[in-house]
């Protein structure tokens, strides 16, 4: 008996698993602010959180801030849109925050001009915070709500100095959503536009607080993949047709130590405290399966780069698993990898990571410069992203006449009763339509109509109780 014709079913496929289609981007950040949301809103929504603005009377330049909603959870996650002369910490709240700019005397009060729009239950802020031998010895914040069109002066009163010790840095910062309220959670929509941050009285300035100085950047992001550090490259360096992902590994401009390129199908939010479990990923459909792919890597030194997957459970993750990839310099040459996992307990949800680099070194620095090349993900129970067939027994599966012009055939023999599933896949592993049956037994022959398929290489896969048939199929 037919039980369903679905079209778009929600197969076990990964995005943009060819890494086909990306979105390119031009940006700008305010120069000495040392971090800015842009690298974390353009890698997970493809969206401009912080931009140049006209300033003050209409003269020069300022910086308006945004919360924003990721692309690819559902429900859609909302993010801040922050500026940072400093590093961000691990810990929580603005306390937990290191480095900034050399600053050694002690302002009354910080003063500047502002707009906002700040939707209903939350709070933009400005915080300044000053430090000693690493030790916090003054922190204040300034909190903005409601909305505000038109540039408005503002004054935030510093807190005193402890024992009226003069500092040696500072760190300033401004958020468009509150992260210090408990549970803090972005309200995408609010903004904060800033102009002329300055201490009056004293000498000592903030860099580019005027917001005249900025540096405008491009960048390609990977479609489906989020990539907070905006470290995807659009490559050429493809396994097959025109490109594929490559990921570098870096040295930090700001802590000195290596940043390994990576990407995934999943993030971790903001307000991410210990216990966090990352954001995302894809609808984990078998728990025993094999993700396949194509890379290519050239470490710095005895560099490895990692795969990860991990797999959840109502939102908490349930296992994980892994593979190391070594050099291929010898060969010069793409090589397979798989990655088999079987879950117990099962998992709706998998979540893949890719870092160029993973492997503990005594220097901080060794593998700045280590290349990964990944192309052509996949998951075995589905098939290559290419069509060419990974499970196919000759004489038992056809496709006919192949090329198609306005239908083909599949002819199957099926020795034993078995549920069946006959798809039609795309090039990307996208499942244009599938149809089951709940018991089937003999030979099966049907013919198909390419009514509204576009030409192209399609695969046709059939799956029984213990085989999974592939044949690719050419729609003219």
């Amino acid at each position: 008996m037919l039980l369903s014709l679905v079209i778009g079913s929600n197969a076990q496929t990964i995005p943009n698993a060819g890494f086909e289609h990306w979105t390119h981007l031009s940006y700008s950040n305010p120069n000495a602010w040392t971090e800015s949301a842009n690298t974390q809103s353009i890698g997970l929504s493809s969206l401009v959180s912080v931009t140049k603005v006209t300033g003050v009377n209409s003269v020069g330049s300022g910086i308006q801030l945004q919360s924003y909603s990721d692309s690819l959870t559902s429900p859609k996650q909302a993010e801040f849109g922050y500026i940072l002369m400093g590093i961000a910490g691990n810990g929580n709240g603005i306390s937990s925050l290191t480095g900034g700019v050399p600053f050694t005397q002690q302002p009354a009060q910080l003063q500047g001009f502002y707009q906002c729009s700040v939707m209903s239950g939350d709070t933009a802020i400005v915080f300044v915070m000053f430090k000693k031998a690493g030790q916090v010895i003054s922190q204040s914040v300034k909190r903005f709500a409601g909305s505000q069109k038109t540039y408005t002066s503002f004054t935030l009163a510093i807190t005193p100095f402890n024992n009226g010790t003069s500092p040696d840095s500072l760190i300033i910062g401004a958020v468009s959503s509150n992260i210090l309220a408990n549970n803090s959670v972005a309200v995408a929509g609010s903004s904060l536009t800033l102009d002329n941050l300055t201490f009056p009285g004293i000498t000592d300035t903030i860099p580019n607080g005027s917001f005249e100085s900025w540096t405008t950047l491009q960048t390609d992001k990977p479609d489906g993949w989020y990539d907070e550090g905006l470290a995807a490259i659009k490559s050429t360096n493809s396994q097959t047709q025109s490109y594929a992902l490559l990921l570098t590994s870096t040295v930090s401009v700001y802590s000195n130590g290596n940043i390994s390129g990576q990407v995934g199908t999943a993030y971790y939010p903001n307000n991410c405290q210990s216990n966090c479990n990352p954001i995302g990923g894809s609808p984990l459909i078998k728990q025993q399966d094999t993700l396949e792919g194509y890379y290519q890597y050239i470490p710095m030194h005895t560099d490895t780069a990692n795969i990860y997957l991990q797999f959840i459970k109502n939102g908490v993750s349930v296992n994980g698993t892994s593979i190391n990839l070594y050099s291929t310099v010898s060969s010069g040459k793409y090589t397979k990898f798989k990655i088999p996992f079987d879950n117990t307990p099962s998992a709706d949800t998998v979540q893949i990571s890719i870092s160029s680099s993973y492997s503990s070194h005594s220097s901080p620095t060794c593998c700045a410069g280590s290349q990964l090349y990944i192309d052509n993900l996949y998951f075995a129970s589905v098939g290559t992203t290419l069509g060419i067939p990974e499970y196919q027994l000759p004489g038992e599966f056809s496709v006919y006449p192949n090329p198609a012009n306005e239908s083909f055939k599949v002819k199957l023999d099926i020795p034993n009763s078995t549920p069946l599933t006959i798809q039609l896949i795309s090039i990307t592993g996208e499942v244009i339509t599938s149809e089951t049956y709940s018991d089937y037994k003999g030979s099966f022959e049907k013919e198909y109509s390419m009514d509204g398929i576009a030409k192209s290489i399609y695969m046709v896969r059939a799956i029984t109780n213990d085989q999974v048939y592939l044949q690719k199929v050419v729609v003219q």
